[in-house]
């Protein structure tokens, strides 16, 4: 049978060595370990600033920190992330940011311009190393996001809540170990210890980060265009998304109001409430509540967005951002300058933030795939740096109130922004909806379902919203966007390739104009392309004598009951192939052909046989499908794609066709009825005839 389809592995030699799904994740949490103590000491410092620098430096320093930030990302971001690839970016970014874990270190010198000098160059490295960092983070989250859906066919959204739920717990939770050290090392010195201890850290970090595996040479069909170091090229496809696509402007206020309150924390509680309070000590364990109750929803999140979807999630975000807001505003820093309420409000604003950290990049993954991720991940930046850099220059000129209100006003167009373009996100099939189980592969309801590929067989044109139409011609392909009943409700489509990206809608009366090519979980059918083959690898048994022949005349006379390896595929009863002894006695492979083949027989599986799991459990999966099975179960064989098979239960449906890769062969036999059961339906068939008599 012929088939396009690869699986990763099976064209490991083609790309590199094999990589399995365990070893992905693997990988993906040595990236993030590493990544956070790096940008753990930067938060870290970024917190203290207001409180060791004066009011400002600290204020310049960190506003010059976001501008660059701002900068690359506009700039070099995504064009380090083309030139160097996700993990060259994710390298060279924690390396620069050593240099502003390091200025703090040099800025400790008794000396004004030595000080001034090194925070601000620091800051600027540090502001270009963030840009690049966030950007290439994005991108290699997405790379792995793909390799783990193409080794598990498990759904991609579902791997994306995963994953990002795996990062935000890893990046806060050391995020919480690096800002509690800082209390810790003030107990025994001053502020040059501090400093000296995070860049050992910082460098230690850079070090794990080669130790990371490039992701792209594992994704399937990856192109790579070479690109400038530096272009403007980039700002206008970060900018023509936005102005392009009304979902990102409105998701901006959402970002901006994290943006905003986080300079609020950083500058001015860190910096005049707590610091003259209950003293700078206390900076590490009020930040690291933060960090650590914005780990510990990291995990709640996912799970509730199964149940609810992300919106909830994110308006929860920029509630916590407003209350905050209106707490710091309407009571004095004389009242607020206590334990209890510091930690309450830090707690809050930590619960804001992971619905940032984890929700909001989730969000993003799932709208913008492919090349325009990039540009979607650096909007992010754009968003989150340029809000924060204004906070952090224009706070120092401005009053506590006029700070609350800024923060209370883009919590508020948050929301607002958001309850506006969810109906967009939801009509383009964005995993807005709950994760839930519903009835759409169950047999006898046929479904055209999210992502199914629809070729048109019959001319006829699809209508969006203000009277746009769009002819389709025999042969166009669509995509599924939104799932509806076949012959009964409306979906909507967009184009396979891309050459348009709106959602229309697809009417019940066109249904039967279009073919889907995904096979649904309830059609028994074996797929094959009616030829039988001996494939690589095969035992066969001889069942008549007959001679094989090799190079330079070689002969081999075969014996009944000898077997034979097939090491060169064939169709039977028409190619030649070839073999060698099964069990080792020659090697040299020799021509077996077409009038030879039925003088053997196959104990190879066959397509339509029944195997049974004799081994004591094993999980089978596909897109959005996870299959566990214990010993004694059956499956069916139904389609063999590459040395791999599609597989369903032999007796009851699964809800959808699993994967059964070579690696679970050795735990599967042939399922043959036992004895007892072969008498009993030898005397139920007995019994009917007796009947029918």
């Amino acid at each position: 049978m012929q088939s396009d389809y690869r699986t990763l592995n099976e064209n490991a030699h083609l790309r590199g060595p094999k990589i399995t799904a365990a070893q992905v994740v693997r990988n993906f949490v040595l990236m993030s370990v590493c990544f956070s103590f790096n940008h753990g000491c930067v938060t870290s410092l970024l917190g203290l600033a207001s409180s060791t620098l004066s009011d400002r430096l600290s204020g310049l320093q960190s506003g010059i920190l976001y501008i660059f930030y701002l900068l690359s990302a506009l700039f070099c971001s995504s064009s380090l992330v083309g030139v160097f690839g996700s993990k060259g970016a994710l390298v060279s970014g924690v390396f620069l940011y050593c240099f502003y874990v390091c200025c703090f270190l040099v800025s400790n010198i008794d000396d004004t311009y030595v000080t001034w000098i090194s925070a601000i160059t620091g800051a600027a490295i540090g502001g270009f190393a963030a840009g690049n960092l966030w950007t290439a983070q994005g991108t290699f989250f997405g790379e792995t996001v793909k390799v783990y859906v193409q080794i598990s066919g498990e759904n991609s959204k579902e791997v994306t809540t995963r994953f990002s739920g795996y990062f935000a717990f890893i990046y806060l939770s050391l995020e919480v170990i690096c800002k509690l050290l800082s209390s810790f090392l003030y107990l025994f010195s001053g502020d040059g210890l501090v400093y000296t201890v995070y860049a050992i850290i910082a460098v230690l970090s850079t070090i794990g980060m080669l130790f990371v595996v490039d992701m792209k040479q594992y994704v399937n069909n990856y192109k790579s265009t070479p690109q400038k170091l530096c272009s403007s090229d980039k700002v206008s496809g970060v900018l023509k998304l936005l102005f392009t696509d009304g979902r990102m402007i409105f998701l901006y206020p959402c970002i901006m109001a994290f943006g905003v309150m986080a300079g609020f924390i950083n500058y001015y509680a860190n910096g005049t409430i707590v610091k003259d309070s209950v003293g700078k000590i206390m900076i590490g364990y009020l930040t690291s509540t933060t960090a650590g109750v914005a780990a510990l929803s990291s995990l709640i999140f996912p799970r509730l967005v199964n149940v609810l979807g992300k919106g909830p999630i994110l308006v929860l975000g920029q509630l916590c951002f407003f209350t905050e807001a209106i707490i710091f505003w309407s009571i004095s820093n004389a009242k607020l300058g206590h334990y209890t309420i510091l930690f309450i409000l830090y707690a809050i604003h930590g619960i804001g933030r992971s619905t940032y950290e984890s929700t909001m990049r989730a969000t993003f993954a799932d709208i913008w795939k492919n090349d325009q991720q990039a540009y979607a991940f650096a909007n992010i930046v754009v968003a989150n740096g340029g809000s924060t850099a204004v906070a952090f220059l224009v706070f120092p000129h401005i009053s506590k109130e006029a700070m609350c209100i800024t923060g209370i006003v883009m919590s508020v167009l948050g929301v607002v922004f958001y309850m506006g373009v969810r109906t967009t996100i939801k009509s383009a099939g964005i995993d807005d909806e709950p994760l839930l189980e519903d009835d759409s592969t169950a047999p006898g309801i046929d479904m055209f379902n999210y992502g199914d590929e629809l070729v048109v067989e019959k001319k006829f044109v699809l209508r969006g919203k203000g009277g746009v139409k769009r002819k389709l011609k025999v042969g166009d392909r669509l995509k599924v966007t939104e799932k509806c009943e076949v012959g009964e409700g409306a979906g909507k489509v967009t184009a396979a390739d891309g050459s348009w990206d709106i959602p229309m809608w697809f009417y019940a009366k066109d249904h039967g104009k279009v073919r889907n090519t995904v096979v649904k979980a309830y059609e028994y059918v074996v797929v094959s392309d009616g030829k039988e083959t001996y494939d690589v690898d095969d035992t066969l048994i001889v069942t008549k004598k007959f001679t094989l022949r090799g190079k330079g005349g070689v002969k081999q006379k075969i014996k009944v009951g000898q077997q034979l390896t097939v090491t060169s595929k064939c169709e039977v009863g028409t190619e030649a192939g070839q073999v060698t002894a099964a069990d080792g006695s020659w090697a040299a492979p020799l021509w077996f052909y077409g009038k030879d083949h039925q003088k053997v027989e196959n104990t190879a599986w066959k397509l339509g046989d029944v195997l049974v799991l004799t081994k004591k459990k094993v999980t089978l999966r596909s897109q959005g499908i996870a299959k566990k099975l214990t010993k004694g179960d059956t499956l069916r064989l139904l389609e063999k794609i590459d040395g791999s098979y599609m597989v369903n239960g032999a007796e009851e449906d699964w809800g959808g066709r699993c994967w059964f890769r070579s690696k679970d062969f050795k735990k599967f036999e042939r399922y043959e009825p036992q004895e007892e059961e072969v008498e009993e339906k030898q005397i139920e068939e007995e019994l009917e005839d007796v009947i029918v008599v």
